[in-house]
Parts: C-alpha cells; structure tokens; sequence
C-alpha cells in the first residue's frame, strides 16, 4: 500500500490531509515501509484523538541525506476511553530505531522519543490538553 491510500483512509473519517511528498528518488524497501508505518501510525492516532479536522503530512530528504516524515495536526486532544494499552508509538520508536532513526513526538515535538528515551506513558495525544499535536521522525537514507 502507498501514502496516498493512508490519505484516502484518513478523508473516510472525515479528517482532510495535505500529504506533500518531496523525494528525487525511490527509497529503498525497508526504508519505505517503515514511512508507510510512521505515517500510518500518525494519522491512525489523529483520527482516535484528536478533534482535528485537518492534519498535514511531509516526507523529504534533508542535505543530510536523511528521511524527515512529519505528520500535523491542530486539533485539541479529546477525552478518549482508550487507555492506551497499545504500542503505537513506543512500536514506532522502536521501528525508527533499527535503522538508526530518531522519533519526537508530543506537543509542537517537545516530547522526544528515540533510543534509550521512553515516549511517554499512556495515550500520548490525550494526554496533552493545548491544541496540537506533531510526529516527527528522522531516519538516514543509509540506515535502509
């Protein structure tokens, strides 16, 4: 599955997103599935979260040579009966992290997550009550 079919799932719960992709070349296998799953996790989270109506979506390669996937959002975090059990993000960080990525997550990315560094505890989003909400992760082309 590619980004724009994660967009069209997104637009079935009425949420908009502006996906802007800005890469010269292909990436390499590993590397696409896990943007495919940095993105996918991002806006399953807003859709479950948030009260955002919009969310933005950018995947590009700095000078650097890395892969910089930010997802978006300004809607308020809603009271939510999930607990958060789950390991969508603590997952994600983990995924970045084999290819020597980092992940930041939290209010305007204040919240940092990568090796050694717990991304919080519980529903990340509900937990912040400010409008808001980015996911931003950096993996090295050369980590693929």
């Amino acid at each position: 599955a590619a980004l724009p079919d994660l967009v069209a799932e997104a637009r079935r719960h009425d949420l908009e997103v502006d996906l802007e992709v800005d890469l010269a070349e292909a990436l390499p296998s590993t590397l696409s599935t896990t943007v495919y799953r940095v993105v996918q996790e991002s806006l399953t989270n807003v859709v479950r979260h948030s009260d955002a109506r919009v969310a933005r979506v950018g995947v590009s390669r700095d000078g650097a040579g890395t892969v910089v996937v930010r997802v978006d959002d300004e809607g308020a975090a809603r009271p939510s009966r999930v607990t958060g059990t789950g390991r969508g993000l603590t997952g994600l960080v983990e995924r970045v992290a084999l290819l020597g990525g980092v992940v930041e997550a939290g209010p305007g990315a204040s919240a940092v997550a990568g090796p050694g560094v717990s991304p919080g505890v519980g529903n990340e989003h509900a937990g912040n009550r400010r409008a808001g909400w980015r996911v931003e992760a950096r993996i090295p082309w050369s980590g693929a």
